[in-house]
């Protein structure tokens, strides 16, 4: 049974966010330190859940519970919490006393993600969320067939254009991709990361067809 802990600072107090009686460090009954003490979150929906998977940080959630799934600390104090989504910090949230103990909130964080760092969710240069960050992919190892499983993970229908871009910004990439088209996963792939000096472009894509948010 894991116990992950994430401290964040904040303006004018610090929170530590911590997850709580799950399997893995990505799931867990969401505990936070709010004015000196650990109290609990009830009633999370799943656009709070991503505001505080992304502060720990993971890209997103997948899963949010509502009623102790993941135990019931009698204990703590517990809040209601209510985010628009795209916050990035859980104290940019409205934060309300509640008194429903019983309904202590849990989630399970993604692992993976994709995105395209564009004006438009369609179309930018191409990042992955692997071992706890966001690395951008390096284009000698990109074809086809990781484009269309990109954009198949973004639910878009296919690729329409792939092209190379440069970059200064010192971080990691990925690189020695190697996906058949058939994977519904990127993670499904296999790839190595390696310095941003090894890579000398960079992918931006294209996908093409209707981006669906719900699915």
């Amino acid at each position: 049974m894991y116990h992950f802990e994430a401290q964040l600072v904040y303006p004018f107090f610090k929170v530590t966010i911590r997850l709580v009686g799950g399997d893995n460090l990505n799931e867990g009954r969401v505990e936070f330190n709010y004015f000196g003490e650990f109290s609990t979150i009830s009633d999370l929906h799943i656009s709070e859940a991503d505001v505080i998977c992304r502060s720990l940080p993971f890209p997103s959630a997948e899963f949010s519970d509502c009623c102790g799934i993941y135990g019931t600390a009698f204990d703590l104090p517990s809040y209601q919490v209510e985010c628009k989504g795209n916050e990035k910090e859980l104290s940019a949230c409205s934060i309300y006393t509640t008194y429903d103990i019983d309904q202590q909130s849990g989630i399970r964080c993604s692992t993976d993600g994709v995105r395209l760092t564009g004006q438009f969710e369609s179309d930018g240069p191409l990042e992955i969320f692997t071992s706890s960050a966001w690395h951008k992919v390096c284009s000698v190892d990109f074809n086809i067939e990781v484009g269309e499983v990109i954009c198949s993970q973004l639910n878009f229908d296919g690729v329409l254009n792939v092209t190379d871009i440069d970059s200064d910004n010192g971080t990691t990439t990925i690189r020695e991709i190697n996906c058949t088209g058939m994977e519904r996963k990127f993670e499904e792939c296999s790839f190595n990361i390696v310095p941003e000096q090894m890579c000398t472009s960079f992918v931006k894509l294209s996908c093409i067809g209707t981006y669906n948010q719900d699915i």
